[in-house]
């Protein structure tokens, strides 16, 4: 009896390992407001862009727009990006929106420990190459779901049902689109991950895996005001509209990457 125990025991002990090395948590089922699907009013207004209508923003009038990133194969582009002038490829949300003061984020706390470094690490390349703080530092805070509606004053980073099996993540970013150039600017952002996928947080994912790192640097791209491109010259930039399991090539960033958010935050 004690041999038998002890072989559980041991099993026990090489599953939980692989677990560990695999850096893939046991995500739960997504409490309800965890849940993405399109609000009814939503119009795709290019490419996996939906816009979401207008709001208020402490009683400043701002658009929203949902950024969805799709699995390779999926949202056949309708309004390819065309390569700049510039040898670099880069697009923006809308031309001159940018953050113009810090704002804190909150992070999902049951996966902080996994995420939260990496989220942390992703901003800081966004930051290095545009020179200037953007996003403002990780704080305490509740995740109550992605804001499609009304903006919330918060910047919120979670894992959630998404309704389309193919999303990989959604990002939803709010600002001031359409004012004059100058006057432009985003108010808020929020981000989830499908827990659909299982998540790699370390090291090399294997081929079934999603690599955080590899998506989280392309959202966050989305929050600071980038835009999805989706020609083959421009494939391997960070910003490319599509990601597979098993990649990690947009950990880094590239030179449209880097040329973009130096010019839209100089």
């Amino acid at each position: 009896m004690r041999k038998y125990c002890l072989l559980l025991m041991i099993v026990f002990i090489v599953i939980s390992a692989t677990s560990v090395i695999a850096g893939q948590p046991n995500l739960p089922p997504s409490p309800p407001e965890r849940t993405f699907s399109l609000p009814p009013q939503a119009s795709e207004v290019a490419s996996g862009v939906y816009y979401l209508g207008t709001s208020y923003d402490k009683e400043k009038p701002v658009e929203g727009y949902a950024l969805i990133h799709y699995k390779p194969g999926y949202a056949k582009p309708t309004n390819p990006a065309k390569p700049s002038k510039d040898p670099s490829c880069y697009t923006y949300l809308a031309k001159g929106a940018k953050w113009r003061i810090l704002e804190p984020y909150i992070v999902d706390l049951t996966y902080s420990n996994e995420i939260a470094p990496i989220i942390a690490s992703s901003i800081q390349k966004w930051e290095v190459a545009a020179g200037k703080d953007i996003l403002g530092e990780n704080s305490a805070g509740t995740i109550d779901g992605a804001d499609m509606e009304n903006p919330d004053n918060k910047n919120e980073v979670m894992f959630g049902g998404i309704e389309d099996k193919n999303v990989i993540a959604v990002t939803i970013v709010w600002g001031t689109f359409s004012a004059p150039v100058p006057s432009r600017e985003l108010v808020e952002w929020d981000q989830v991950y499908n827990t659909d996928y299982d998540w790699s947080f370390r090291g090399e994912p294997d081929t079934t895996e999603m690599d955080f790192d590899n998506i989280a640097t392309h959202e966050l791209g989305h929050s600071v005001g980038m835009g999805d491109l989706y020609t083959s010259a421009c494939s391997e930039q960070t910003m490319y509209g599509y990601a597979a399991t098993g990649e990690t090539k947009k950990r880094s960033l590239e030179s449209g990457d880097i040329f973009g958010i130096k010019s839209l935050y100089k």
